[in-house]
């Protein structure tokens, strides 16, 4: 968004670091463990706790494990759970009907130090996103379970069938799939939902595919908005396929990370024939209008039968690890429509893995050969400016007004070249200081012979 023009760049995701597999199933989790639509939160005493969903013989629940770095995970016990198949590490659910068999995909929020909000999706002979309430973040109560938060479209079905046209209009303006993210703005503290809103997509279409689980629906991403996180506004549509995309192409969820005024979103890249799913990298300032710049995955997926080869699913929320954004993601070698394509002869494993990143590398301009770029205008805070880049042949700029004329002391002939890998490239012009021009408003022209340019900033 700050580049005003450039010449023989290419925009290519960050250099990620795969760490390997972080959270595997225990025996009584069946092959599955995953953390898709899951939560990770930061508990008083500095670990992080991860609201992961569990695969047990009596259906999907929800577990937590707990680290102090986001590398090594230990699941708590609980005297509650007394089952035979119950993890130990479960939490405890009160107010569901009775027939429910699956909850999972749990976002969660400590709003006081005794009071905890919980968003899930709970499915028996219903099928609906629900809210609980907890004083411990282990043990919940449902909250208004006649009033949830979404129905699944599955239920319109059940509505229609009682003829109950009113209930039915209720279900339809309320209707999603799952994989729904809630993120809390950290200043407005008002709640944003991004979660899948359904288009027709029926036989004769030339999006439809016939082995997707629901051939008969065209995925894509929908917002809605709350002040207190208990009445959502209506659907806002965000993002579609469109012509520029694959026609098996779908949206399976949006998940939001928020940095120096910026959302970058990561977004589910379904691909119906192949039963593959990537991420996709996208940005926004507000939340509405994104821009998918890269529409190619972000995140490199595994080969052959590696453990994320089939797909690859983001995480609510990166972790601070420094230097880096550490990246808990879910990893599966086990195509998306497991009863109709092709799978592993072991049927699959799912497992959280993790990757990891420098902080302001999620993505950047590529140069091969001699490249240019000039800004957009941007205004000065501190004293030096800062480039983020792994400059392999070397980097020269000139500093010039807002409209590109070179002001004096600061051409290219003045300035120290870069070269190398570094987060910190300082950027320096002999015999003078940014101080000169704090505050006032700048352009920069660059020129670079190989490598890639990932960020500017002042410091």
């Amino acid at each position: 968004g700050s580049v005003r023009e450039s010449y023989q760049f290419e925009l290519v995701p960050s250099p990620m670091e795969k760490l390997g597999p972080v959270l595997e199933p225990l025996s009584n989790e069946g092959a599955h463990a995953g953390d898709f639509a899951g939560s990770i939160v930061d508990l008083n005493d500095g670990r992080y706790r991860m609201y992961y969903t569990r695969y047990g013989k009596a259906g999907l629940r929800i577990a937590v494990t707990e680290s102090s770095e986001g590398l090594h995970w230990e699941r708590p016990a609980y005297d509650f759970n007394k089952q035979s198949d119950a993890g130990a590490n479960e939490i405890s659910v009160e107010g569901l009907p009775a027939d429910t068999r699956d909850y999972y995909q749990a976002q969660v929020f400590q709003l006081d130090d005794d009071h905890w909000r919980m968003y899930f999706w709970a499915h028996g002979s219903y099928f609906r996103y629900v809210r609980a309430d907890s004083r411990d973040g282990i043990t919940w109560k449902v909250v208004d379970f006649d009033q949830p938060a979404l129905y699944h479209t599955s239920e319109l079905y059940h509505v229609s069938v009682l003829q109950d046209k009113a209930l039915e209009h209720v279900v339809k303006a309320l209707q999603s799939n799952d994989a729904t993210h809630i993120y809390k703005n950290p200043l407005s503290a008002h709640y944003e939902m991004y979660t899948v809103w359904l288009l027709p997509n029926p036989r004769g279409s030339e999006r439809h595919i016939e082995i997707d689980n629901a051939p008969g629906v065209l995925r894509s991403i929908q917002r809605r908005t709350s002040e207190d996180g208990l009445n959502f506004a209506d659907p806002e549509l965000i993002i579609v396929p469109d012509a520029e995309d694959p026609l098996d192409l779908q949206f399976y969820y949006l998940s939001v990370h928020e940095q120096d005024g910026w959302r970058f979103g990561f977004l589910g890249r379904y691909l119906c024939a192949q039963q593959t799913m990537d991420i996709e990298l996208c940005f926004s300032r507000n939340g509405i209008n994104w821009d998918r710049a890269l529409r190619y995955p972000w995140l490199t997926r595994g080969k052959g039968n590696d453990i994320d080869s089939a797909m690859a699913i983001a995480p609510s929320r990166l972790l601070d690890a420094g230097d880096h954004w550490l990246m808990l993601y879910q990893g599966t070698n086990r195509l998306h429509n497991w009863w109709a394509a092709p799978q592993p002869d072991d049927g699959g494993r799912m497992v959280v893995c993790a990757a990891k990143f420098a902080k302001r590398r999620f993505a950047g301009l590529s140069a091969k050969g001699k490249s240019l770029l000039w800004t957009k205008p941007f205004i000065p805070s501190g004293n030096t400016l800062f480039l983020d880049g792994n400059v392999k042949g070397q980097l020269t700029a000139e500093l010039c007004d807002a409209f590109g004329k070179s002001l004096p002391g600061y051409e290219k002939c003045s300035f120290d070249s870069i070269s190398g890998d570094c987060t910190r490239h300082v950027m320096k012009w002999r015999g003078h200081s940014l101080d000169e021009h704090a505050y006032s408003a700048v352009s920069l022209r660059i020129e670079i012979v190989d490598g890639d340019i990932y960020a500017l900033y002042c410091g």
